[in-house]
């Protein structure tokens, strides 16, 4: 007598829940918000640094003027 066992499951597998409507809601909702205040934050860097390039620039030209007016 020949016997064989199977390696194939005769239960079905249980369908996961899918989270409900309002959940997935939630999650979108938090993550454009974490996107959002990272975007506000790049922004505000960005802003930070283009206000420095800005003094940098005032400055220069301050010394080129008061080296020109020691050459005359």
């Amino acid at each position: 007598m020949n016997s064989r066992s199977s390696s194939i499951s005769l239960t079905t597998p249980r369908l996961q829940q899918r989270p409900s409507f309002t959940a997935r809601l939630s999650t979108a909702t938090i993550e454009q918000g974490d996107r959002l205040a990272a975007t506000g934050a790049a922004e505000h860097q960005i802003d930070e640094e283009i206000e420095e390039i800005k003094r940098y620039e005032v400055c220069a030209d301050v010394l080129i003027l008061a080296l020109l007016s020691n050459l005359y």
